[in-house]
């Protein structure tokens, strides 16, 4: 199936209609292609054949909903086989990341969650924080990107680096000058 044939045309308007020998067609065609496109982005055949066979069950739901044109149809199928690969791969970050707390202290895996914060102390926070963000939003706009990228996104030196396009030694005077600013505030 070429996207950009009338017969496309047509196969989508008969998956919109309900026509499962279409859908199957199209099932056929782009399946074995998202599935290694997907590969690559999460590394597990079996996984990517899982996020695939999803995809295709959830557009076969939502057939009448499409909004897709014969031109764009393997881009869009592109586009959500990427979308779902990037999920998953988030999924995998906070699992690995809840996984390592839990390895860290099996005890507290299974115990009951910390009590709610006092509302003193949760007044005192908030506070803090208001006063930290007052700061940081008087800095320099590079100086508090870089403090951003560092310490809210969890970035390397490197990879602030290359999101800003300087060096690290750049990166390194940026967030000496914000620290400098936030030990000036708290005084």
């Amino acid at each position: 199936m070429s996207s950009t044939t009338p017969l496309a045309a047509d196969l989508l308007q008969r998956i919109a209609r309900g026509d499962s020998t279409a859908y199957e067609s199209l099932y056929r065609e782009m399946a074995p292609r998202l599935c290694a496109y997907i590969t690559r982005y999460v590394r597990d055949p079996a996984e990517a054949a899982d996020l695939t066979q999803q995809l295709f069950l959830d557009l076969w739901i939502d057939r009448a909903k499409w909004k897709v044109t014969a031109p764009g149809l393997r881009a869009y199928l592109f586009r959500c086989a990427r979308n779902r690969a990037l999920n998953a791969r988030r999924r995998h970050r906070v699992e690995d990341s809840w996984q390592d707390g839990v390895n860290a202290d099996p005890d507290q895996a299974h115990s009951l969650p910390a009590s709610p914060e006092p509302a003193d102390v949760k007044v005192i926070r908030l506070e803090a924080e208001d006063a930290l963000q007052r700061v940081l939003d008087a800095l320099p706009e590079r100086c508090r990107m870089a403090m951003h990228l560092r310490w809210k996104e969890g970035l390397s030196y490197a990879e602030v680096a290359e999101v800003m396009e300087i060096t690290e030694k750049g990166v390194e005077k940026l967030l000496g000058r914000g620290m400098a600013a936030l030990r000036a505030a708290i005084g």
